[in-house]
Order: structure tokens, then sequence, then C-alpha cells
């Protein structure tokens, strides 16, 4: 568990972890880390390197399902609250979308978030 916010402490806690384990992120970062994240990575990738779990500290905050759990909120309900609001018209989100594009154009479409957000706010793909 790393609860201090020092960057360069979840590298050594992956390091340190056993296989299957969890590296739980509970401070928020505080200052620059540079390192080469593919080792990190592995750790979190491969049998070998130890395949663990990084996870953040408000990771499943809300539960899955409504009901049961004590929580009025869940990932459930408020998936519905919002399908609805968007069926009552009381959650605009066609002005989200400022492209649609076949499949084949998905490199343009990466660039165009990438290099002109103001142009590509949404992207869909017409599979």
């Amino acid at each position: 568990m790393e609860a201090v916010g020092r960057p360069d402490l979840v590298a050594q806690a992956m390091e340190l972890t056993g296989r299957l384990g969890e590296v739980i992120l509970l401070g928020s970062p505080r200052g620059a880390f540079e390192t080469d994240v593919t080792p990190l990575l592995e750790g979190v990738h491969l049998w070998e390197r130890g395949c663990v779990t990084l996870k953040g500290a408000h990771e499943w905050r809300y539960p899955v399902r409504a009901g049961g759990s004590g929580s009025k909120h869940s990932l459930e309900r408020n998936a519905l609250i919002a399908l609805r609001l968007i069926a009552e018209g009381r959650l605009a989100v066609g002005p989200l979308c400022t492209q649609v594009l076949p499949p084949e154009q998905a490199q343009q479409a990466y660039e165009g978030l990438r290099d002109r957000p103001a142009d590509y706010l949404g992207v869909l793909f017409a599979w």
C-alpha cells in the first residue's frame, strides 16, 4: 500500500509485492517521477513478473449493482439515471459527437483527438 503520495514508491511497491498480490494507491502523487514504465507494467501483465493488481484508492467506490449494499448509489443506478435523462432529452449528448467515421479512419480520429481537441470533441465509429 502506498499512502504518502510519493510516486517513486509505486515502482518499489510493485517490486516488493508477491505474485498475484495487490498494490493499492491511497496517496495522491506529489511531484514528478521519471522512470521507464515498462518494468512496472510488466509486473501487472506478465505472470513471470507477478501479475500484480494495481488499484486506485477510489476504485469501485460505488457497488456495481443497486440494492443490498446499504448504499443509495451504484454504477447500475447511475447508468440508468443517465440513460433516462438522455431519453427524456434533459441530457443532451448529441453535441458531444463531432465526427462519425468509418473504422478505417481510426488513425485520423485518434490524431484529431490528440492534435485538434477543439474540433474532435467526440468521435464515433460507424461499424
